[in-house]
């Protein structure tokens, strides 16, 4: 995970559809961290937060709407079948480590 307060996305960047939803696209960084998750823990279930913006389209529309992640927080390691967190004070170090998180929408990834 990174340890840099000033963090900024890269150009690089992975679109993935989410369902009726619309489009998420997931930055080189947030990628980075996801794999370093999987690559350190293995199979064992991980759980936290994920900062987003809207870059484009309108709820009007759902299937338009395209996301792009910011950070991604994570809050807890459990088991091979589990994993849950408390949603409290802790959430202030991702602002910390990334300031754009006070600015942006934010959910739940596991």
């Amino acid at each position: 995970m990174t340890s840099t307060a000033n963090f900024t996305p890269s150009v690089k960047k992975e679109v993935y559809n989410i369902g009726n939803i619309g489009k998420l696209i997931i930055t080189e960084e947030v990628q980075q961290i996801i794999d370093q998750l999987h690559n350190n823990i293995g199979s064992t279930e991980w759980s936290g937060m994920l900062f987003y913006k809207l870059i484009e389209g309108d709820i009007q529309n759902p299937k338009n709407l395209v996301f792009e992640t910011v950070f991604l927080y994570p809050m807890n390691v459990g088991s091979h079948a589990y994993t849950e967190f408390e949603y409290d004070e802790g959430i202030v170090n991702a602002c910390d480590l990334c300031e754009e998180t006070l600015e942006v929408s934010r959910g739940l990834v596991h």
